[in-house]
């Protein structure tokens, strides 16, 4: 660990700095709590300034679930266990449920995109 002021190395255990005389523990609490604000700060930004693109990034995901949980629930007919190409061995699928939660993620990501789109910078 370093002296914030003077940059010469401290024990942990130190409160002070032995060369400057600097508080250290308020350092490491105020260096700590600096980084957290600035990192949340930047990650703030880059959101304020890329809305477009991650709105056009959610809504590709959003109709890519969609579309594989609605190709998933049409093959399957909304019962894995009906599958001509199913194997008897293998465990039965959830597969109606699941596909249609996924649809509804699916929507809902299509509204916050769309909402994305909205909002004014």
């Amino acid at each position: 660990m370093f002296c914030s002021k003077c940059g010469n190395p401290v024990d942990k255990e130190n409160t002070f700095c032995p060369n400057c005389g600097n508080r250290i523990c308020n350092d490491i609490t105020n260096s700590q709590s600096n980084l957290t604000s600035g990192l949340w700060q930047d990650i703030k930004t880059f959101f304020k300034t890329n809305k477009t693109i991650i709105g056009i990034l959610l809504l590709i995901a959003s109709l890519f679930i969609i579309m594989c949980a609605v190709i998933d629930l049409i093959q399957s007919g909304g019962n894995s266990s009906q599958n001509s190409w199913r194997d008897p061995s293998e465990p039965t699928r959830l597969t109606g449920p699941i596909d249609i939660i996924l649809i509804g993620l699916g929507i809902l990501g299509i509204f916050i995109s769309i909402n994305l789109f909205k909002t004014k910078k």
